[in-house]
Parts: C-alpha cells; structure tokens; sequence
C-alpha cells in the first residue's frame, strides 16, 4: 500500500486528494495521512502565483516531515482578480519521491510537470 501525505487537516482536501488518486490509479491502494503542512503564503492567497506557491509550499513541507512517503500533496484555493471581476482558483501540487511534481489549476485546466527545488 502506498502513502500520500496531504498537506492539510481540512476534510475537504483530503477528500479532494483521495478522489484524484482514485481516479488516476484504480486499482491502487493508498493509506492517506494529513498533516498540517504550512502554506507560507496568506489564509485568503490573491493571484495566480500567490495560490500556486501555497500549494507548493504545502508539498514541500509534507515531503520535509515524511521523507518516505510515496506522495506528497499541496492544495490551495485562493482568488483572482480577472477582467475586473474576482474568480475563485485552486492548484493542487502532487509530489513524488523524486521530486517530480504535477501542479494542477482546474480553472484552466492546464497540467506542467516540473521538478521542486
């Protein structure tokens, strides 16, 4: 059995988290842990960047206390002023052993992979 690591005591992530690796990988089985990881960034984040750096950070900081982990994850919701008009976003940072982490925006759907330094 794998172990994910959520950066977040809040229920909503964590259910949030299990429904994505449901998703991805069916037929695995996974002991979910939180943990209440720090976002470094502020309670209400503004901007695309702000939202994405908590998800980060929370990653990161998960991958700090459970070194071993299979993977660690990173959700932040925050808003953004577009066009005049405020709008809510979320980024999810998904952290393997590795290093190698997906970050996902599902306002715009976009998916990078990159490597956490």
């Amino acid at each position: 059995m794998k172990t994910v690591i959520v950066g977040s005591t809040n229920p909503v992530k964590l259910e949030v988290a299990r429904e994505a690796f449901n998703w991805v990988f069916p037929t695995e089985e996974f002991e979910f842990i939180t943990e209440a990881a720090v976002s470094g960034v502020p309670d209400q984040p503004f901007g695309l960047e702000e939202t994405k750096r908590g998800a980060t950070n929370r990653a990161k900081s998960c991958r700090a206390a459970f070194p071993l982990a299979d993977y660690c994850v990173g959700l932040e919701g925050g808003i953004e002023e577009i066009d005049g008009e405020y709008w809510p976003s979320a980024w999810m940072c998904v952290e393997d052993r590795s290093g190698l982490c997906l970050r996902q925006d599902y306002r715009q759907g976009s998916r990078s992979w990159s490597r956490l330094g």
